[in-house]
């Protein structure tokens, strides 16, 4: 009887749901459905630009979470105010709809990272409409911790109870398949993992919503998330913090600036600390944990020294590099995370919806206009080609390694966001339509050939972060005294090959083994001849000079039948590696073969 009750219960909820959110469900299923027949759908029926069956794929994904966020709101007015807003439906359906036509019908437009950017900032800015939509225009503070927890909660459930459906269907098909031996195409697996994350998982979700959410104002604190909070998070929190500290000390014993990749600790560091406010909340006042109430306001101003660290290091990229959309949405979540430090700090209100709420605004306003993302990288970019091509034209287009890095970079991330044409004032020609079929590396190589820009090192060899090479714009190679000459390039692929055959010089056969390390020339197996390659890698290793000297990157070698000379062009040593593996050698190899032995 108990099972009878329960399938009842949950028909009931179901239908309450649909009760509740009757548009958002009726979306999920049509989305879901689409895609499941998207999945099976023939190539013949779709062609080969299946970019407009995709685009309606995302509209169907990116709009659920706008639509259930602007039924929450409606819910709300129905409510608390007595007063039907169901017309404000008609805005999301109108973003979306636009937003279907902005996206390209062809994939070799998206390309354009800029679309993959806007997706992600819509997705993050609809799903965080979800948690502050019921107060937009009114707060309750232990309403809206509830609410909080209601979502978490159903957000768990919806996940846990779609996931073990799907294994459950997912064991059931494998077993007719093994035991009956009855024939189930693969993407039948694929296709019930969509229904299950777009209908069963969303109808659950929605399922446990109460009615009246500003009047469920009874706070019932699990203890289980206090010990989660008091033992694994402020901890966490705590151990952050020390090294970060111990990091600023470091900077300023060695009065350098802070390397880039410390800003993402910082950001981390201080949404977890934020996430911790906001858990603890409720209790911070009435908890017997001292850990818990001393949490606020130690954290945030301990955390505000770090956010000097955050800036430093946010400025060093951009004053060196410019602008990219990364940099730009660092930069702006460094000013998010000193403006609600300081609200938190000052302010005597203290709402936790400003979290979500200011986090959404900056993911919808820095998707368009002058002051957004994309205009703002843009922008900086050419004036970053624009300086670095005058440089380079002053030398008469001979430019360093490093120069030559950076102006591909520049021409690879213009050419990307199909912004490459405006540089065409500069360089005195269209690269866009000069090379119409060019990828963004490609075009790098066609305008730097065009432009006949020349990479000079200082000397002939030259090293950098394990890999060596030899510098021959400027080389005569001497081959006096051998009787054959060839080029070979040795490739670890697959990786756990261990070596790699090159074509043969003359009747002999090369090989590389790259993981002993040793050259291999061999005829037959009683004319083998083995050089090792080692002495060379420890010898270039140990070696703290940015020029090298010629001579270390050569081995001569002579044997009873033949004498061989190795001159290495290039080759990469895994400096990480404790045996000195190699890989991507390339070399000319001389072979002189003795009278004797023919």
């Amino acid at each position: 009887m108990s099972v009878i009750l329960s399938f009842g219960e949950i028909s009931q909820k179901a239908k309450n749901a649909f009760a509740k959110f009757p548009i958002s469900l009726i979306w999920a299923i049509l989305g879901t459905l689409y895609t499941i027949w998207f999945i099976g759908a023939e190539d013949s029926i779709l062609g080969e630009e299946k970019t407009p069956y995709t685009k309606v794929i995302l509209i169907a994904s990116l709009g659920l979470s706008w639509l259930i966020s602007t039924r929450f709101l409606i819910n709300y007015f129905k409510e608390e105010k007595q007063q039907n807003k169901q017309w404000l439906i008609v805005f999301p359906l109108l973003f979306l709809g636009w937003f279907y036509w902005y996206l390209p019908n062809d994939k070799s437009a998206f390309s354009n990272d800029i679309y993959s950017y806007k997706i992600t900032l819509y997705y993050i800015a609809g799903h965080l409409f979800v948690f502050f939509s019921p107060f937009v225009f009114t707060w309750n503070k232990k309403a809206y911790w509830n609410y909080l927890k209601i979502i978490f909660i159903a957000i768990v459930r919806s996940l846990l109870f779609s996931l073990v459906l799907y294994l459950g269907l997912v064991l059931a098909l494998l077993a007719l398949k093994f035991l009956f031996k009855i024939d189930i195409e693969e993407e039948v697996y694929l296709k019930l993992f969509v229904f299950c994350l777009g209908i069963v998982n969303t109808w659950i979700f929605l399922s446990d919503f109460p009615q009246k959410i500003h009047n469920n104002i009874t706070i019932n604190y699990p203890k289980a998330l206090e010990v989660f909070v008091k033992y694994i998070l402020i901890p966490l929190s705590i151990l952050y913090l020390v090294i970060l500290y111990a990091y600023s000390l470091k900077i300023l014993i060695h009065w350098n600036l802070p390397k880039g990749w410390v800003s993402y600790l910082v950001i981390a560091l201080s949404i977890l600390g934020f996430s911790i406010h906001i858990l603890i909340n409720p209790i911070r006042k009435t908890t017997d944990s001292r850990v818990i109430k001393r949490f606020y306001p130690w954290f945030y101003r301990l955390l505000i020294p770090m956010l000097l660290l955050l800036f430093a290091a946010i400025y060093k990229r951009i004053s060196e590099y410019g602008f990219t959309e990364n940099r730009y949405f660092v930069l702006v979540l460094a000013f998010w995370i000193l403006g609600m430090t300081s609200y938190i700090l000052w302010s005597k209100k203290k709402e936790l919806r400003y979290f979500p709420i200011t986090i959404m605004l900056i993911s919808v306003l820095s998707s368009f206009g002058f002051w957004g993302a994309f205009s703002v990288a843009e922008r900086s970019q050419l004036k970053q080609f624009s300086d670095i091509f005058m440089e380079i034209k002053a030398k008469n287009f001979k430019i360093t390694p490093e120069e030559d890095n950076r102006f591909t970079s520049i021409i690879k991330y213009l050419t990307q966001r199909k912004a490459i044409d405006k540089t065409a004032d500069l360089v005195g020609f269209n690269p866009s339509q000069a090379f119409k079929e060019a990828s963004a590396w490609s075009m790098a190589t066609s305008i730097k050939d065009t432009l006949r820009v020349v990479v000079v090192h200082d000397k002939h060899t030259y090293k950098n972060n394990g890999y060596f090479g030899l510098n021959e714009t400027d080389k005569t190679l001497e081959v006096k005294g051998y009787d054959y000459f060839r080029q070979v390039n040795f490739h670890q692929y697959p990786p756990d090959l261990g070596r790699s055959i090159a074509d043969s010089i003359q009747n002999y056969k090369m090989y590389l083994d790259f993981d002993k390390p040793i050259f291999v020339i061999y005829k037959d197996s009683l004319s083998k001849y083995t050089i090792n390659l080692k002495p060379l890698i420890d010898s270039l290793k140990a070696d703290d000079r940015d020029n090298i000297p010629d001579s270390k990157l050569t081995i001569e070698k002579e044997f009873d039948a033949i004498k061989v000379k190795l001159l290495f062009q290039s080759l990469y040593i895994d400096a990480n590696d404790s045996i000195s593996k190699l890989n991507n050698v390339n070399l000319y190899v001389l072979l002189k073969t003795k009278t004797n032995a023919q």
